[in-house]
């Protein structure tokens, strides 16, 4: 991802001069009229919102101005089409809450209603390992490495 706070997690990697890809298609998704807003109660409400449209199977609803979940499907799924492509044997991605979880529903094949599944802590780390036709979850929310 572009986003600052993405950029500054993997400064240590990028200091060893592993090569790394900025990816738009990972970025956070687009929260439209609530982007950058606190958290108050009108906030939150219109994320429950969402959530719960999502949920039921309305994949076009979105904030006002904001990404719907068929849109940060779309973008999700082809960037996962070219990971599957990549030579490299490890790959480390770095991305934000929504799109890390719409990322595993992708690399797993499940339902977008199956993101409320899949918890995120800050750093949590997600370990998939692939065998070039199936991919498998290996490691969820790890924290270990933070201790």
């Amino acid at each position: 991802s572009d986003l600052k706070r993405s950029i500054e997690s993997v400064a240590r990697f990028r200091e060893m001069d592993i090569p790394h890809v900025i990816d738009l298609r990972i970025t956070e998704v687009s929260w439209g009229i609530n982007e950058g807003k606190v958290l108050d109660s009108e906030v939150m409400e219109r994320f429950r919102i969402m959530i719960k449209e999502w949920k039921n199977g309305n994949h076009d609803y979105c904030i006002p101005g904001g990404e719907s979940a068929t849109a940060l499907k779309k973008r999700i799924e082809s960037f996962v089409h070219d990971i599957k492509r990549r030579k490299e044997k490890n790959i480390l991605i770095n991305t934000h809450g929504r799109a890390l979880r719409m990322l595993v529903t992708r690399l797993l094949d499940e339902p977008v209603e199956a993101m409320e599944k899949y918890e995120h802590n800050n750093t949590g780390m997600y370990l998939f390992e692939y065998d070039g036709e199936q991919i498998t979850l290996i490691k969820e929310n790890d924290t270990s490495h933070l201790n």
